[in-house]
C-alpha cells in the first residue's frame, strides 16, 4: 500500500532538528516509504496515535479525554516501510504505535473505556482521563504517562514506568489531580459533585481531561504538549473542558474538545483528536470521540 505524503518545506526548532535540515516528507498514511536514491541515512520524528475519548461508565459519569501521542525522534538508518498509528476509537481505546527504522513512539492513553471509570495508561504517550460522577465518592483516576529516555541513541517511546511518581496520573479524588512535570504527562482524575482535574501538561505530549461531576464547569481542559495535546473531559449535563494545544495549533473548543495534534487543531465539541497525534474528547454518553492518527516527519 503507498502512503499519503503531504509536501513540506517547514522546520522545526533547533534542538529538535538538526540546524538547516528542512522537512521533506510528512507521512500520515501507508506502509511504505520512497526516498531519492543514495539516502542512507534520515532524521525522522515519529508520532504515535492519540487516545481515544471516554465514554459514560454508568450513574451518568462523564468520560475523560484520551492523551497526546507519544514522540520519538533521532537520526536512523533509512528504511522503505512504516507504520502509522491509529488514532484510538471512540468508547476510550489506546491510539497506536507509529514506527519507522529503529524508532517507535507509542500511542496515546484512551479516556475511561467501557467498563472501567479509569483513564488508560500510555505506552509512549500521554495518559488519558478519568471519569467523573454527579454523586459516588469513588471516581476514576487518570491514565500514567508513559517513559521516553533521552541520551545520545534515538528515543524509544516504547516502555511503560510505573514507579515514577513525576509520570503518575491523577489518583482517585474528589476533586481530581494530575502531574504537569513528565516528558509524557497523566490524564486527570474525574471529580465528585465537582470538576475533573485538567490533563496534565507535558514536555512533548498532553493528557486527557477528567470528566465532570457537577454541570456548568469548564476547566477540565486537556493539558498540552510540544507535539500532542490531550482531548477535554465531557461536562455533566452542561459545560466539559475544551481540548490541550500543541506548539502548531489550537485544540477543540467546547465540551468535551479534541486535543490539537502536531498536524492539525482539535475537532469543536466531543471532538476528534487532530491530525497527528491528538487526543479525541471524553463524553457523556455512549461514544466519545476519536483520537488523531499518528504520522512521520523526515528530514534530509
Amino acid at each position: 500500500m503507498g502512503s499519503t505524503i503531504i509536501p513540506a518545506t517547514s522546520t522545526l526548532s533547533a534542538g529538535v532538528v538538526p540546524y538547516g535540515f528542512t522537512l521533506q516528507q510528512t507521512i500520515t498514511s501507508g506502509t511504505t516509504v520512497t526516498l531519492p536514491t543514495g539516502t542512507n541515512w534520515v532524521y525522522a520524528i515519529c508520532i504515535g496515535g492519540g487516545g481515544g475519548g471516554g465514554i459514560t461508565n454508568g450513574n451518568s459519569t462523564p468520560g475523560g479525554g484520551g492523551g497526546g501521542g507519544g514522540v520519538a525522534f533521532g537520526w536512523v538508518p533509512a528504511s522503505s516501510t512504516c507504520t502509522i498509528g491509529a488514532g484510538g476509537s471512540n468508547v476510550g481505546g489506546n491510539g497506536g504505535s507509529t514506527t519507522y527504522s529503529i524508532l517507535q513512539a507509542g500511542g496515546g492513553g484512551g479516556g475511561s473505556p467501557a467498563g472501567n471509570p479509569n483513564g488508560s495508561d500510555a505506552v509512549g504517550g500521554a495518559g488519558g482521563g478519568g471519569a467523573g460522577n454527579p454523586g459516588v465518592s469513588t471516581v476514576g483516576k487518570g491514565g500514567n504517562g508513559g517513559y521516553s529516555g533521552y541520551g545520545t541513541v534515538p528515543i524509544y517511546a516504547g516502555a511503560l514506568v510505573t514507579s515514577t511518581t513525576a509520570l503518575n496520573g491523577g489518583g482517585q479524588s474528589g476533586v481530581g489531580n494530575n502531574n504537569s512535570t513528565a516528558t509524557y504527562a497523566g490524564g486527570g482524575a474525574g471529580g465528585n459533585n465537582a470538576s475533573g482535574a485538567a490533563g496534565g501538561t507535558g514536555g512533548l505530549s498532553g493528557g486527557g481531561g477528567g470528566g465532570n461531576g457537577q454541570s456548568g464547569i469548564t476547566t477540565n481542559v486537556g493539558g498540552s504538549g510540544y507535539f500532542t495535546g490531550g482531548g477535554g473531559g465531557a461536562g455533566y449535563s452542561t459545560g466539559g473542558g475544551a481540548g490541550g494545544a500543541s506548539s502548531k495549533y489550537a485544540g477543540g473548543t467546547g465540551g468535551g474538545g479534541g486535543g490539537a495534534g502536531y498536524l492539525a487543531a482539535g475537532g469543536t465539541g466531543v471532538g476528534a483528536g487532530g491530525s497527528g497525534g491528538g487526543g479525541g474528547g471524553g463524553s457523556g454518553g455512549s461514544t466519545a470521540a476519536v483520537g488523531g492518527n499518528g504520522c512521520i516527519l523526515l528530514y534530509y
